[in-house]
């Protein structure tokens, strides 16, 4: 039987969804549209699932990562669902960053989430929560352990509810070279000392430039990964612990007084980041009068690197070196009625072969199979292969977003001289108890 692929275009009409609508639900979506696959789009070489007996209805959302954000991983997917060449039919939705969570909490609360769907670990734990998702343990092959590399990552409780997809794009320290060497500096800085006494040295050096800058002005938590959480797992530290806020140990407060030390103390901080988000921070480094930023590797890769920049990257050590890195993976509905042959296209669509094409055609990430080709930047290679170097991320618990948010806005304050270092810890233990209890 031919297979047949349903596209719901979401991002094309979303301005028409949001002025109709207060959310974009499965409601409130346009009707599906037949679209032909990308004759550009190059196939692969992967195995597909074992066909079915009869044909089987799978819904697949997934977030943009293309230039355009939507049509070429339209086109993308397409092709790799096509290739698959069994009796499924897929409907395919592309949903916008924007409104990616309140999606898919709208749809799951209606009982119309996807079959398969992408989800990031800071939003997996409500999901689970909610009993919408099935484990997948029962469906790993001995083959399966030994090939992935980061299953641990999407456990939960001991169980396997996200099948990473995407891992990697560590947060590291960035140094414009030419700056540090006029200040007499030839390496990039490898601990916290060394981090001071670089900016120390620029301020004396090289007056008018600034020493660091970072984004303290992004209007979301997500940017904590960037800005904050990385000193914090370097002075051993954490935010929480078996669901337990733990700000109030050493550890966290010696990581909290450090940034706050950067702003005041020793004025390596400009006030400008305060000012500043993602995309803006990374014009004004690439302006050339800034020393040293922290910053996303693929960032590095797809903007500091072409502007022809004299670059190095490092990790900072304080009692560890440690770097936030992203976990993404495939999760499975567990209302829906065809959960084993969803886990075989999850295992297809993570395979060496279609990932080596996703990395090629849509966005660079380390490879996340033992069989998977490295095509990341490979001045990036030795970060990987690095023992030494942590690779970070959030407790997978429920309301791990709300106290990400709550802590990024009051280390925002801090950084404003609106707070204390002391104040952030109890601002945002009392806000966590009051909404999570």
């Amino acid at each position: 039987m031919k297979k047949r692929l349903v596209a719901i275009i979401l991002a094309l009409v979303l301005a028409f969804v949001v002025a109709c609508a207060p959310a974009a639900t499965p409601d409130s979506a346009p009707p599906a549209a037949d679209a032909p696959p990308a004759a550009d789009t190059p196939g692969t070489d992967a195995p597909p699932p074992p066909p079915t007996d009869e044909a089987v209805d799978l819904t697949v959302w997934m977030p943009p990562f293309s230039a355009d954000e939507t049509l070429l991983d339209m086109d993308f997917w397409f092709q790799i669902l096509e290739d698959m060449g069994s009796n499924i039919n897929f409907t395919l939705d592309i949903v916008p960053w924007e409104v990616y969570e309140d999606r898919f909490l709208t749809a799951f609360a209606a009982g119309r989430g996807p079959d398969i769907g992408y989800m990031y670990t800071d939003m997996l734990a409500e999901f689970v929560q909610m009993g919408v998702l099935e484990p997948m343990d029962r469906f790993l092959t001995q083959e399966d352990r030994d090939n992935y590399l980061y299953l641990d990552n999407g456990m939960v409780d001991g169980q396997l509810f996200l099948f990473p997809i995407i891992v990697g794009n560590p947060r590291v320290l960035v140094s414009n070279m030419d700056i540090l060497n006029a200040a007499g500096i030839e390496q990039p800085p490898a601990t916290w000392d060394e981090f001071v006494q670089a900016g120390l040295r620029v301020l004396e050096e090289l007056p008018g430039t600034h020493p660091y800058i970072g984004p303290w002005g992004h209007p979301h938590g997500g940017a904590l990964g960037t800005l904050f959480s990385p000193f914090l797992w370097q002075a051993g530290g954490d935010i929480t612990v078996n669901g337990e806020l733990v700000l109030d140990t050493p550890e966290a407060m010696r990581a909290i007084q450090f940034l706050y030390d950067l702003r005041f103390t020793y004025e390596i901080l400009p006030p400008v980041a305060s000012s500043l988000d993602g995309p803006s921070s990374i014009e004004f480094f690439l302006e050339g009068n800034t020393a040293m930023m922290p910053i996303p590797v693929n960032d590095i890769t797809n903007q500091i690197q072409p502007s022809g920049m004299n670059w190095e990257w490092s990790v900072l050590q304080d009692r560890y070196q440690a770097v936030w890195a992203v976990t993404d993976g495939l999760t499975i509905n567990s209302a829906t009625a065809h959960q084993a042959i969803a886990f075989d296209v999850i295992r297809y669509m993570t395979s060496a072969a279609v990932m080596q094409a996703f990395h090629e055609n849509m966005a660079t990430f380390p490879p996340i199979t033992r069989d998977g080709v490295f095509l990341e930047n490979p001045r990036f290679e030795d970060l990987y292969a690095n023992p030494n170097i942590r690779f970070m991320g959030y407790e997978i618990i429920p309301g791990m977003n709300f106290i990400v948010e709550a802590l990024h806005r009051n280390l925002q304050s801090m950084l404003v001289g609106e707070m204390t270092p002391e104040q952030v810890v109890s601002d945002t233990t009392s806000q966590v108890a009051l909404i999570l209890g």
